[in-house]
């Protein structure tokens, strides 16, 4: 946002996406569920909705019976269980859940928009929000307990607060950098508390943009005028710094790790597990073998000696 945007227009933005979502949501739940999935039971989706509000209301009957400290960040591996316990607290209805990922989709329409007005003018970065405002499969899947609400902010957070840095023309300031730290420190935050492992992919994501950023400085700038680099090189390390702490700690922390144990070679041979030739010349025995009257002798015989699995 620039000293040249009416901010009315980003007040307008945010209270719209707000309001339609929260209709659309209703809508989904009241009468689009229920119609695709008859056996869905009060608007929730079988499957992983169903699953993380289970786990959000046993933790929030618990944090009842033996106060907060029972309280977890991650039930069962599940952070939106958690956020989603301590509105259960409140009310025993979904709505509770609902109007959170409403107030989380307008920032993420808010956070979309500024980023889109770092290259366009304020109406269009505006406009460039309505897509996202309107989606269909959005207003579907929001309607219920799910992560991507968080995620989907707290990316939008940290994308927007490394911008800020890169397009600072004094970036070099500590001070005035510190709202873009906290817009990625908070960004970070969110997808902690849903995906971890999208931290871990950003933190290498986040690195090579800052090395390729500072690398451009030096060849830009004389010697004398190290030392902002150097500050500017501080700052990428203090974003990356917070993706690299908030990467673990939940059930998802098992997607990265089967990535890497997707492309691991196995590291023993089973030898006794007989070779496809072996296999061949113990199905096929002397006492099969018919010979063809067509072909020479000495082919016969040589092919009577090396039986293949044509014959199996």
């Amino acid at each position: 946002m620039t000293s040249k945007d009416n901010a009315s227009n980003y007040i307008w933005l945010l209270s719209t996406s707000f309001l339609y979502a929260i209709i659309a949501m209703a809508v989904a739940r009241e009468i689009i569920i229920p119609t695709i999935f008859p056996l869905a039971l009060d608007g929730d989706i079988p499957g992983d909705p169903v699953y993380y509000k289970t786990i959000a209301m046993e933790q929030a009957a618990k944090i009842r019976t033996h106060g907060i400290t029972a309280f977890d960040s991650h039930p069962n591996g599940q952070g939106i269980s958690g956020v989603a316990s301590l509105v259960y607290l409140t009310t025993n209805h979904t709505y509770g859940v609902i109007f959170l990922n409403a107030v989380l989709h307008a920032l993420s329409v808010l956070l979309l928009a500024f980023i889109a007005r770092q290259w366009f003018p304020q109406i269009t970065a505006i406009a460039c929000t309505m897509p996202m405002i309107a989606s269909p499969y959005m207003m579907l899947w929001f309607s219920q307990i799910n992560k991507e609400s968080f995620a989907l902010t707290g990316v939008l957070a940290i994308t927007l607060g490394v911008l800020q840095i890169l397009r600072k023309s004094s970036p070099s300031l500590l001070k005035s950098n510190a709202a873009s730290l906290l817009l990625i420190l908070i960004g970070s935050f969110f997808v902690w508390l849903v995906r971890p492992y999208v931290n871990q992919l950003l933190f290498y994501v986040v690195v090579a943009i800052f090395l390729i950023a500072v690398a451009w400085r030096v060849r830009s700038h004389c010697q004398s005028k190290l030392v902002p680099i150097m500050r500017f090189a501080f700052l990428g390390a203090i974003a990356a710094s917070m993706l690299a702490i908030l990467s673990a700690g939940a059930a998802s922390d098992a997607t990265i790790e089967s990535f890497f144990e997707f492309e691991k070679p196995k590291n023993s041979v089973n030898t006794d597990v007989p070779t496809l030739r072996e296999t061949c010349l113990q199905k096929v025995s002397s006492s099969k073998w018919e010979n063809i009257d067509f072909l020479p002798n000495h082919l016969k015989e040589t092919l009577h000696k090396r039986p293949s699995c044509s014959a199996i």
